[in-house]
């Protein structure tokens, strides 16, 4: 980052994990991540107490500003993204009504279900957005039916980022990526009483104001100064939503480049110069203004992989891990081995729900007693793959046409796994140089919110190359093909059962 005269500090909240990452001229990429983990305190819910969110937030801002060599030019500007949706509410004082809410929680499926149909034909003209449990807008629909003395409460409500930069700065805003996919603001122009369509218009008073992602949005505060070391004054961009800012660490400039992001959200996503008009999933403002994004999106990602390793594998990683070996590496190792063959199992990503159908869940299918760990893996890694392909498949009907692609997210670190999604897409696949690519993206808005550049798209073309390629292979594709026609056949013939597995919206033991 040539043009700065001083250090961009990039804070990415997932749902898993929080970074914090420096860049800076002479030292280039440093990062600090730490677990932030999720509670799961009834089937289908995952939440978080947010001053434990903002705690890790702390600490990782702290060790990061340590991590700098002697004599390092000091921080200029500060920018965030996180995981888009869920829910953060505030009272009159600032303080949480409840722990916050990511957005693979599954407890407003009833409400989604509720909202199918003639809510699509009302309101998706107007959001273009399809509803989904973890969405903002039944999440506050939710709390409406089920918290009424928390929807009483809340006086603000708030993203991830926005709740963290709120901490930083106290300031309540939100930027358009971020909050457009929410199914709370229209897309163009002027959409009615969108609200008021939603039983939602209790709750206008509490929504943020909106600033461009890549403006100031406030300040570091003296009280946030105090707890990270940051110094008081410094800028703070308002951020995007989590998939913009890898869109934009990326250096996707232009329609035609598929961005992809293989993290706990499976994210397929391209700029798009106007909304198309066959429905996906999501299309959002673009943090270049010039641009819309539109997205297909579900939790169905590598979030897998981290569960078969840290969960079904958890010993042998312990393991793995006090012996100094990655274990992800070393599953996605074992993984490679394993022949292509149609009698493999099948592994359904569904942990955390699926647009396909609301009750879904994940599982093996096709399990014998031969069946091991590397099979696992394989099936794993490949039912990721498969997922973004069904993703992908919607935005190519939708009208895209995509050259090329650039995949962030795990598992863009496994040489195997960029072959599987090259093959699953038959699409050249580019992996930017760097690792913490959102992280990059939240910085690039600080840059352009602090004068460094004159828009992002000059902070793109100084900041963000590709650093290799995966060329699809015709043999790899073909049997990927095969392997592809039966998990859809699979799935199909899931469906009516997953449609009669709603989640329960309240446990009864509460």
């Amino acid at each position: 980052m040539n043009s700065c005269a001083g250090s961009l500090l990039g804070i990415d909240l997932g749902i898993s994990v929080i970074k914090a990452t420096l860049f800076t001229p002479e030292n280039g990429e440093i990062t600090v991540a730490r677990s932030s983990g999720t509670s799961h305190p009834y089937a289908g819910w995952v939440e978080k107490d947010a001053q434990e969110i903002w705690q890790t937030t702390v600490e990782v801002i702290r060790e990061v500003l340590a991590a700098q060599p002697p004599h390092s030019p000091p921080v200029t500007a500060v920018g965030v993204c996180a995981c888009g949706n869920g829910l953060v509410a505030l009272d009159r004082s600032g303080q949480p009504v409840r722990p916050a809410i990511f957005s693979n929680d599954r407890r407003a499926a009833d409400i989604v279900e509720q909202w199918r149909g003639g809510w699509m034909e009302k309101n998706f003209p107007i959001t273009r957005q399809s509803p989904y449990p973890g969405q903002t807008a039944p999440l506050l629909a939710w709390i409406r039916d089920y918290e009424p003395e928390n929807w009483r409460r809340i006086a603000h409500v708030l993203l991830h980022k926005d709740y963290l930069r709120y901490r930083l700065t106290g300031a309540f805003a939100t930027d358009p990526t971020d909050f457009s996919a929410t199914n709370l603001l229209p897309l163009l122009g002027e959409g009615g009483n969108l609200l008021a369509s939603l039983g939602l218009d209790e709750i206008a008073h509490a929504l943020p104001r909106l600033v461009p992602s890549a403006a100031v949005a406030g300040e570091i505060s003296a009280e946030a100064a105090a707890a990270t070391g940051l110094p008081k004054g410094t800028p703070v961009a308002t951020g995007t939503i989590d998939c913009e800012a890898a869109l934009l660490g990326s250096g996707i400039q232009a329609p035609a480049t598929l961005s992809i992001v293989a993290g706990s959200w499976a994210i397929n996503q391209a700029l798009v110069m106007t909304p198309p008009s066959a429905p996906v999933a999501q299309t959002i403002r673009s943090a270049r203004s010039e641009y819309f994004t539109a997205i297909e999106a579900s939790p169905t990602s590598a979030i897998n992989f981290e569960w078969l390793v840290n969960g079904l594998f958890a010993t042998e990683a312990a393991n793995l891990r006090a012996a100094g070996c990655d274990p992800f590496e070393h599953f996605a190792q074992l993984a490679e081995k394993v022949p292509a063959s149609a009698d493999r199992p099948f592994f359904l990503p569904y942990l955390h729900g699926s647009p396909r159908a609301v009750g879904a869940s994940g599982g093996f299918i096709g399990l014998r007693p031969e069946t091991g760990s590397a099979e696992l893996a394989r099936s794993v890694l490949e039912s990721v793959a498969f997922s973004h392909r069904w993703h992908v498949d919607r935005l190519r009907a939708a009208g895209l046409v995509f050259h090329e692609s650039r995949l962030t997210g795990g598992a863009a670190r496994s040489p195997f796994w960029r072959q599987l999604f090259a093959d699953t897409l038959n699409l050249p696949i580019e992996v930017p140089e760097g690792r913490e690519i959102g992280a990059r993206g939240a910085a690039l808005c600080a840059g352009v919110a602090a004068g460094y550049w004159n828009s992002l798209a000059d902070a793109q073309r100084e900041n963000c190359p590709a650093a290799n390629r995966t060329e699809p292979s015709l043999a790899g594709a073909h049997a990927l093909d095969e392997r592809y026609a039966r998990f859809q056949q699979l799935l199909e013939a899931l469906t009516p059962f997953w449609q009669t597995s709603l989640p329960d919206p309240l446990p009864t033991n509460l």
